[in-house]
């Protein structure tokens, strides 16, 4: 899915907030990438089964400290939508660093997501520090021999790859 907004110069960092729709928790994080062109773009964690929707917003800080928001929008979580990740999108999924918006998610698992990919997390202070509660879950699961890889992969399949792009609509786009 491809959501359009103006285009920018000399930015700082593009985020992508995001939580599930039938958690009452607020927004995490993940810092988006940039790819050569001009286009940003992060993998969300992978959905609990119980996760039907998502709701995601972007925030852009420019070179000047400005910063801009877009509204929130709902997405629905496609199961079986497939999805071609390039090595970067793929190795992103493995390695996901997600940011906190409030105290409540310190010590928590990402509510309305799964564990698989969730390596670091930064807190409301800005510390990095790894995910200590999923690296409990993933050494359980790791104990009762169930293959993580195939999961890993799902998750750029079910979360997709959200992409900002920043060139201007064509003027036949709405």
């Amino acid at each position: 899915m491809a959501l359009m907004v103006q285009p920018y110069r000399d930015l700082r960092s593009v985020r992508v907030y995001f939580r599930a729709v039938n958690e009452p928790e607020d927004f995490y994080y993940l810092e988006m990438r940039v790819d050569g062109g001009g286009r940003f773009w992060a993998v969300l964690p992978i959905p609990e089964r119980s996760t039907n929707e998502v709701q995601v917003y972007f925030r852009v800080l420019d070179g000047q400290g400005q910063v801009t928001e877009t509204t929130p929008v709902v997405l629905p979580v496609e199961r079986d939508c497939p999805v071609d990740l390039t090595m970067d999108q793929e190795a992103f999924a493995k390695n996901l660093v997600v940011g906190e918006t409030s105290r409540d998610q310190e010590d928590n698992v990402v509510l309305g997501f799964q564990c698989p990919g969730l390596i670091s997390r930064v807190d409301i202070r800005g510390s990095l520090r790894p995910d200590e509660v999923c690296r409990s879950v993933l050494i359980a699961m790791a104990s009762k021999k169930d293959i993580l890889i195939p999961a890993l992969l799902l998750g750029g399949a079910v979360g997709g790859a959200i992409i900002l792009d920043r060139r201007d609509p064509s003027p036949s786009r709405p």
